[in-house]
């Protein structure tokens, strides 16, 4: 892209900006974020937005969706259906509803996307596709970025595309009438009904997906997965209405207390009455090897997907079980020699996990590290890319404290149906600055958003 990606708040008028932090002081304690949990144990708010330039945040979505593409590439040279792609990652994770004689196509996989982008020297870095289903707090980030907007009253700042309202064209897009929806809630071992704790909190939590979807003319019945049941010719009920697409926005092996609902879900599927809202091929794509293939593909690119994946992707290796001992011997070596500059992460980890800076750690416990992991798992071995600094605002709501310091930020903009719009943005407080290299709401971080500034 030939647009620098940074911040932009320095540039606007500085009596704004000050008026602009008065109200939003004024204003207390937001609460964007806190049923997804973004704010248990957080003293600090921002103050501000990131303020991105709006025609690099749309080069950014272009950048976006063409790398998106050219990883469904990778996956197709190595192959043609979701289970062969899924042997050739020695994935063994158990995807309940993973349809194994799915083709690899561009249109089904990537629905919706939001990848981990660091900004090094105003060039975007990815650093995860997050080609995932249970994407993070679509509703609660375009209310933050409206409020934004509102707190500063004109031009030239104006909030992105929201992400919610574009994943509910697309949901009409899938589930045109007569077809009906179902959104169900779900007990889990993990991710957010475990945290939400009840069925009725996750029924709550999931009321603006339902109550937009409806808007945008979608017949939705939300019932719990234990409601779910299959019919004559396999055809899918919840709560004894037919049902045609399911929002799957559950990780389907650690549902629990479902009574057969997942495999009344996975029968209709079989049967071809129902469709997935999101293909389950999607937690594939979104494995940390792809990346590594994008290099390993750069002499089957032509020039201009060449110098995009080296532009935008950092160095980034796979090695694994299923690896040839001679290859596997190589990365390692290469791991060793260059300790420093590498990131360890799990191919297939989230929320930081696992994730190890080879700068962090001794050269012995790196070893046993690369060995002992890869020889149970696929890890990759990615270099480290080192985050541009801005000044960000914060204040404390029970003390009213304010503070402002420079820190790095992980910008990660939403994709959907191939365009870009909203954005997730992750950085530390002001108190954290000397916490974990890896920059998660897990681990600490702060959740923020974009505003777009538009030129005259």
């Amino acid at each position: 892209m030939s647009a620098v990606l940074g911040d932009r708040w320095e540039t606007l008028s500085a009596d704004r900006r000050a008026e602009f932090l008065a109200r939003r002081v004024a204003a207390g304690r937001w609460p964007f974020g806190a049923e997804e949990g973004w704010q248990r144990g957080r003293v600090w708010q921002p103050s501000r937005p990131l303020v991105l330039d709006a025609a690099a945040y749309a080069a950014l979505g272009t950048v976006t969706s063409r790398l998106l593409r050219l990883a469904v590439d990778c996956c197709r040279r190595r192959a043609a259906t979701a289970g062969e792609l899924c042997a050739v990652m020695a994935d063994r994770r158990s995807l309940r509803l993973l349809d194994p004689a799915q083709p690899l196509t561009h249109a089904a996989p990537v629905p919706i996307a939001r990848p981990d982008v660091l900004l090094c020297q105003g060039i975007p870095r990815f650093v995860e596709l997050n080609i995932a289903i249970p994407l993070y707090g679509i509703p609660a980030l375009d209310r933050m970025a409206a409020a934004y907007v509102r707190l500063w009253a004109g031009e030239p700042l104006v909030a992105a595309r929201p992400v919610l309202r574009a994943r509910s064209a697309l949901l009409r897009q899938v589930a045109p009438p007569p077809a009906r929806v179902l959104v169900p809630t779900w007990r889990s071992t993990g991710g957010q009904a475990r945290k939400l704790g009840t069925r009725r909190a996750l029924r709550a939590y999931l009321r603006p997906t339902v109550e937009d979807a409806r808007r945008c003319g979608v017949d939705v019945v939300v019932a719990d997965l234990s409601r779910v049941r299959t019919g004559a010719h396999g055809r899918l009920y919840a709560d004894g209405r037919r049902v045609d697409v399911v929002f799957n926005w559950f990780v389907s092996a650690g549902v629990v207390d479902d009574a057969g609902g997942v495999e009344a879900i996975g029968r209709a599927q079989a049967a071809g009455t129902v469709r997935l809202f999101f293909p389950e091929t999607m937690r594939l794509l979104s494995s940390k090897q792809v990346l590594a293939w994008l290099h390993e593909d750069l002499p089957l690119l032509g020039r201009h997907d060449r110098d995009l994946v080296l532009a935008h992707v950092p160095w980034t290796v796979w090695t694994g079980p299923g690896q040839l001992s001679s290859r596997r011997a190589g990365v390692l070596r290469t791991a060793v020699r260059e300790q420093g500059d590498l990131v360890l992460k799990p191919a297939t980890g989230s929320s930081g996990n696992g994730v190890v800076f080879g700068s962090d750690v001794d050269s012995g416990t790196w070893r046993a590290l690369l060995a002992e992991r890869s020889s149970v798992d696929t890890v990759v071995l990615q270099r480290r890319v080192v985050a541009d600094r801005t000044t960000m605002s914060f204040f404390a709501p029970d003390s009213g404290c304010r503070a402002a310091t420079r820190l790095p930020c992980v910008l990660s903009p939403f994709l959907v149906d191939g365009r870009i719009c909203g954005a997730l943005v992750r950085h530390p407080g002001p108190d954290d600055l000397d916490g974990s290299h890896t920059i998660n709401t897990h681990t600490g971080a702060i959740a923020n958003t974009v505003v777009l500034k538009r030129s005259h």
